[in-house]
């Protein structure tokens, strides 16, 4: 484990096997359960839990402790408890396995869509970004770069991140993406200002003078150290943007997010085929292949997102009435 992910209370041994079984696997390819395994980790010591097990009195003492959590992160987190439990009862250490919440599992976060001007706006500022002071751990240089990149190509961030020097292809202007939750391949277009944007980062980048950084198979995105960026730091870093430029959340809605970019990528997609008389029914798989999801059911959600944020194109005549079903909330579980 990293320097960040310490365990060191009485169930630390099983989550560390626990987890190194799961990344064995090729279950961990983000360290979101990483996260979640640590805050067990300090409920434990902070709250003196001595047992080397896990008791339904822990579950419950831990659940009261999280009255901040919503109802989306209780259910994560209960989730990886009952993994975790199952995976200690696997070895023979009786545990009590608790169960999941009925309605948990839906996911009712409302994305946030940027506009056009306020997508301009983010270029322009990411662009402007100083820094005053010499660290070689800042890594503001490249965020330029990944936004435009976001938005252009409508991956996520993890996706981004794990581009190698060998996934990029400048002369045939694509790029080689592994799918973060499919873990399926797919290749996305580089347009020509996108084009302009990587060749300078690169430019800039390839002057560091730190080893092995032009290999095949290193990072290209990096920090001034070499190292590979931190997802953390990118996001802190976009809602410095955000916050500069005074765009927050709207009405009913939730704060904008740095991958809210994949959406508004998707969105303003949809919008420009349907501008250019494409079928709605035509573009949907389009947009689908686009963000590499593995049905086009996953995408449909763009179609009422499309309407809701620009609600002009509700007249036209490719975005009829029945293409509007009644939903409780948007699913982006799968997005």
């Amino acid at each position: 484990m990293s320097k960040e992910f310490v365990f060191t209370s009485k169930i630390a041994p099983y989550i560390e096997s626990f987890l190194r079984e799961k990344e064995q696997k090729g279950f961990l390819k983000r360290d979101g359960l990483k996260w979640i395994m640590l805050e067990f980790d300090k409920f434990y010591n902070e709250y003196n839990i001595r047992d080397s097990y896990i008791k339904q009195e822990t579950i419950v003492e831990w659940k009261n402790s999280r009255s901040n959590d919503s109802e989306r992160s209780l259910y994560i987190k209960i989730s990886a408890w009952n993994q975790l439990a199952k995976y200690m009862c696997s070895l023979g250490v009786e545990c009590y396995i608790p169960r999941l919440p009925k309605n948990g599992g839906k996911n009712r976060y409302l994305p946030y869509v940027f506009t056009h001007k306020e997508m301009e706006e983010i270029f322009s500022t990411s662009s402007q970004i100083k820094i005053w002071k010499k660290d070689p751990r800042i890594m503001v240089f490249v965020v330029p770069a990944l936004i435009r990149l976001l938005y252009s190509t409508g991956i996520r961030i993890s996706e981004a991140l794990e581009i190698k020097n060998e996934d990029i292809d400048f002369e045939k202007r694509c790029i080689r993406i592994i799918g973060e939750k499919n873990n399926t391949e797919r290749l996305s277009a580089i347009n020509d200002s996108l084009l302009l944007v990587l060749k300078q980062y690169k430019e800039f980048r390839d002057c560091i003078r730190v080893e092995n950084i032009l290999l095949p198979n290193h990072h290209f995105f990096i920090t001034q150290l070499g190292k590979k960026c931190c997802v953390n730091r990118i996001r802190d870093w976009f809602n410095e943007i955000l916050k500069f430029l005074g765009i927050k959340q709207k009405t009913g809605g939730n704060p904008p997010r740095l991958h809210d970019l994949r959406h508004t990528a998707a969105v303003h997609a949809l919008i420009k085929m349907v501008k250019n008389d494409i079928d709605i029914y035509c573009a949907l798989p389009i947009i689908s292949a686009f963000l590499g999801h593995v049905n086009v059911r996953s995408t449909e959600m763009y179609v009422r997102m499309t309407a809701e944020a620009f609600p002009e194109l509700i007249n036209m005549e490719k975005l009829a009435a029945q293409i509007f079903p009644t939903v409780e909330s948007l699913n982006i579980e799968s997005i």
